[in-house]
């Protein structure tokens, strides 16, 4: 039995597939917990990387969707193994989207209301953190200016 989103399954490009799976994900309620079910589907995923969210920031859309992107994986995963590591990249994530002026506020919720369980409260959980302890800092990272952006490293 073919899956509703099997042609995202086929695509030969680990990007290109990422990214629509993450689309799809959103779009398709009925389709999410297969997915999670699924994960990882036996195949290569190229999910953008969190140190280089914001590496162009001359682009908004682009940052807003790779955000997105590395974020819906953290909710397909389920915030697991380990949510300290989810919790780095949402500090990363709201950096970037706040260096290309979008309200990380907006992205989270969208995030957080097709995620389950505790990983959904986890993003609800660290949209209401004081701004303090949602900065990058706070969790051993910092912003490194490039010509283009903003690349994030360990401190």
């Amino acid at each position: 039995m073919s899956l509703p989103y099997q042609h995202v399954l086929d695509l030969a490009d680990p990007r290109r597939a990422a990214l629509e799976i993450a689309e799809w994900y959103l779009d398709h309620l009925d389709d999410r917990v297969s997915i999670r079910e699924g994960w990882k589907f036996d195949r290569e995923w190229d999910f953008p990387k969190a140190r280089q969210l914001a590496a162009d920031t001359s682009a908004p859309a682009r940052v807003i969707r790779d955000v997105t992107v590395a974020l819906v994986y953290s909710s397909i995963v389920e915030c697991r193994p380990d949510l300290r590591d989810h919790l780095v990249l949402m500090s990363l994530a709201w950096h970037a989207l706040e260096a290309v002026g979008a309200d990380p506020r907006v992205t989270f919720g969208v995030v957080a209301s097709a995620s389950s369980g505790e990983c959904a409260r986890a993003f609800q959980d660290f949209t209401a953190r004081p701004t303090s302890k949602r900065a990058i800092g706070a969790f051993g990272w910092r912003a490194i200016e490039t010509e283009t952006g903003l690349e994030f490293d360990r401190i």
